[in-house]
């Protein structure tokens, strides 16, 4: 069953957003596998994406947790992201995807969120530094996720008290996401951040 848009502009809108962001997360995670195999191939080097005590890739880049099946993170995030803004232009260009597809699109951004969640965890406990690369890619986690859940919970027509609020207030969650994250970092991180001043 295709999916029922109440209009094409709202649906344009999203998966112009969605497109847009899934092609921002597919460049930064581009950049972060360029950088990496640079300096696995010369580890004597200083990669560019570490910037100061708080802002630095090597610590992640170097980890096991940073090589999930075998294979760095970052090659999972150019094709994931890669995989979403080629969906995101079908979208587009179709003017419609089915139900099923965005079901699969939620699935995808659940993952990836929970991925942002344990990285995050992993960056204040035990890494002690933010990966710019990385951070760029939380960032449009963040909003790929709750648009894509949101969109997902009205075309099935779920109409919990939760599924409700998660629709309506979208936007509102995505900067409330946005400040939990940060606060989290710089608390977590706060002896690093006084490093800086």
């Amino acid at each position: 069953m295709d999916d029922p848009e109440p209009t094409t502009h709202t649906y344009r809108g999203l998966a112009t957003a969605l497109a847009a962001l899934s092609l921002v997360g597919t460049v930064a995670s581009a950049m972060l596998l360029k950088t990496e195999l640079a300096y696995t191939a010369n580890p004597g080097i200083e990669p560019s994406c570490n910037i100061n005590a708080l802002v630095g890739c090597t610590s992640s880049m170097s980890s096991s947790q940073g090589h999930l099946f075998g294979v760095p993170n970052s090659v999972l995030g150019v094709i994931g992201y890669g995989a979403l803004t080629l969906v995101m232009l079908v979208a587009l260009l179709r003017g419609r995807l089915q139900r099923w597809m965005w079901v699969g699109v939620s699935a995808g951004a659940t993952l990836a969120m929970i991925w942002v969640v344990w990285f995050l965890y992993l960056s204040v406990t035990v890494f002690h530094t933010l990966c710019p690369y990385c951070m760029v890619i939380w960032a449009v986690t963040i909003p790929v996720f709750l648009l894509a859940i949101a969109h997902t919970l009205y075309l099935y027509d779920i109409r919990s008290s939760f599924a409700l609020f998660l629709i309506e207030q979208r936007y509102l969650l995505i900067v409330l996401v946005y400040l939990i994250v940060a606060v989290v970092a710089l608390v977590g991180l706060r002896d690093k951040l006084v490093l800086l001043f």
